[in-house]
């Protein structure tokens, strides 16, 4: 039997070993991009003073969440959280302890929505990386909910240049479909694995390959849903 070959687009290193990969399937994984904490000391003064504040946060990044959440008082910030995926509500619960999550979503457009929905705050102070998307911003002014923006990390692309005869790869941002498709170009048969609607979306950008969407916002969920579509 033929190998399928495929590529996760993040270390999967943390989870490899709760993944059951079946002989016929070859899984690697590569990183294509690099997130650093970008938290001066100004930031950090504005972070402190903001976590004796009840205030309504969004997180649209688990990185976000882990970036503040490093801070000295973190665990102290009473907030109203809206986030969005799995992973990111568990960052938020690890790091952010007294907070409460009031509002999930699966993607910055539905959280956006959501917010303006529930109505319940007039400024909603959203922590981000330097490579984000517009869409949280564009709802919420669209229905005059003002927004604090701070960036708390940043992101590198890595432009690594990979074999093209992978049967999957898996991709888990917007800012990993822009840095693997500038480096590389893949067969028509490639199927595509998106972790959300955000991450499909910008594949569309790219590539006319058929994707796949996970049911959830999470690594181990992309991974296993690869697995079970070339299940035999």
């Amino acid at each position: 039997m033929k190998a399928v070959r495929i590529l996760s687009t993040t270390s999967i290193t943390d989870i490899r070993a709760d993944i059951k990969v079946p002989d016929y399937i070859v899984l690697d994984d590569v990183e294509f991009i690099e997130t650093s904490v970008s938290i001066d000391q100004e930031k950090v003064v504005l972070l402190q003073e903001l976590f004796q504040k009840n205030i309504m946060v969004a997180f649209t990044s688990m990185n976000a969440v882990e970036a503040i959440g490093a801070l000295q008082g973190a665990s102290d910030a009473n907030w109203s959280v809206y986030c969005i995926g799995t992973k990111t509500a568990e960052f938020v619960g690890r790091y952010l302890s007294n907070a409460r999550i009031i509002g999930t979503a699966q993607n910055a457009k539905e959280l956006g929505r959501l917010i303006v929905e529930e109505a319940i705050a007039d400024t909603i102070y959203f922590f981000c990386g330097n490579i984000r998307r517009d869409d949280l911003p564009n709802v919420l002014a669209s229905s005059n909910i003002r927004l604090e923006e701070t960036i708390v990390y940043d992101t590198t692309m890595i432009r690594e240049k990979v074999d093209a005869n992978y049967d999957a790869i898996l991709f888990y941002s917007p800012s990993a479909v822009e840095s693997f498709f500038s480096a590389n170009k893949l067969k028509e048969e490639t199927i595509l694995f998106a972790i959300g609607k955000t991450t499909a979306e910008a594949l569309q950008h790219y590539s006319s390959n058929k994707i796949v969407i996970a049911d959830l916002t999470s690594k181990s969920a992309l991974i296993n849903r690869s697995l079970e579509y070339f299940k035999n």
